[in-house]
Order: C-alpha cells, then structure tokens, then sequence
C-alpha cells in the first residue's frame, strides 16, 4: 500500500547487500535509496533522468563537453532484424559532482548511447547513470545491458503477456498472491524445452491438458 519507490526501500532492508551491485531505474534515482543501498554494504548504478533535473543536466553538459577525456567501449549487437550500436563513456572524475549535489557515495558517471535503424529511418538513444563503483567502460556496458535484460526477461513479459499492469486486485492480499502464481506459471513456461513464444506456451497450456502437464512436471527435470 505504498508507492513504489519506498516500497524498493523496504526491500532492500530485508536484502543482504555485502559485495551485491544493484541497478535501478530512474524512479529509483533518488538519495535516500543510494544511501540506503551503500549503508547496507552495497554499491549501486542508477539510471538518471530528469525527475533529478540538475543532476541530469549536469551530466549531460558534462558528457556534451568535447574537451573531457572518457573512458570508452563500444559494441554491436544484431538481432530482431536489425543491427544495434552501442557506445559507452566513463568518468571518475565526479568531486565537482559530487560536492555540487552531495550524492551519497558517487564514484562516477557513465553514458550509454545506442544506434539502430527502424522501418528504414536512423534511431538513437541516450541515457546517463550514477555509480558508486569504480568501474571501466566495459564492465558498466555490462552492466546496463543485464538490467536491460532483466527488465525485457520478466518485467516487459508480466505487463505485455499477463497484463500484469492493468490488473485491479487489491483486496486483502489477492495482489501478492497472483503476483507469486504469474511468477511461478513464467518460470515453469521456461523450463518447458520446446521451442515457441510466451504467449503461445499459455494458449497451449489452456487448450491442451497434456502440454499443461508437461509444464507443471518441468521442475522436475532440474
């Protein structure tokens, strides 16, 4: 019954963070929660946007300035029918930051930009973050690119094929509880080996009692 920023909060005190990383959307790019993070042994990488309106333009003036020197990586992807570019600046040079926001443990600052044609017309995208880790550009392009995929993996999958977002239950604890079995029918849809989208192992399971069976016994093969 709260939103979702103290709700990461709350989590995060029952979590054992000693030597953990943890990646967070621009929601989430707040100080009370990076502090909360590094007090509880933790080190984090934030996604930064305007909700922090200063420290975004601040950042992106900073990575604007041709004359800074960066830390760099890039790569290329394909897949889905295009090609991706992606190029990732470093800085740890942040005390001027640092004292000009009193962020909490800031260690450094990174920018990811990312390059790809869509229906024929050139695409990119720019992004900045906030880490409290020293690390070269390669590892924070590693790093973008697993929350990336948690995000595309679960989060993505729960609201597009569950319809996670426009659920309306809220009455004692049916919120939690189908939350769990979503979950639950996610993860043994994976463990099921053939071949097939999310969405059309769920039709499958509903139509075919015997496929049903096959994804509940999944977890048995582990």
């Amino acid at each position: 019954k709260s939103n979702e920023i103290t709700a990461i909060r709350e989590l995060l005190l029952l979590l054992d963070l000693r030597g953990a990383l943890v990646t967070a959307d621009a929601m989430h790019c707040q100080r009370e929660t990076a502090a909360l993070i590094c007090e509880r042994g933790g080190a984090y990488v934030l996604a930064c946007k305007s909700n922090q309106e200063e420290l975004h333009e601040d950042i992106r003036t900073f990575f604007a300035d041709a004359e800074q020197s960066f830390e760099r990586h890039q790569d290329t992807d394909g897949g889905h029918g295009r090609v991706e570019v992606r190029r990732v600046r470093v800085s740890h040079d942040v005390g001027w930051l640092r004292a000009r926001h009193e962020w909490p443990s800031l260690a450094g600052v990174g920018c990811v930009e990312r390059q790809w044609e869509e229906d024929g017309k050139p695409r990119r995208s720019v992004r900045y973050f906030i880490m409290s880790k020293p690390m070269p550009a390669a590892e924070m392009a590693r790093v973008v690119r697993a929350h990336w995929q948690i995000e595309n993996a679960l989060n993505w999958v729960l609201d597009v094929t569950f319809d996670e977002d426009g659920q309306r239950n809220r009455k004692d604890a049916t919120a939690e509880n189908l939350s769990a079995l979503r979950r639950i029918a996610l993860n043994l849809a994976r463990l099921e080996p053939s071949k097939g989208s999310m969405r059309g192992k769920l039709k499958r399971a509903a139509w075919n009692e015997n496929f049903l069976a096959s994804l509940l016994h999944a977890a048995e093969n582990i």
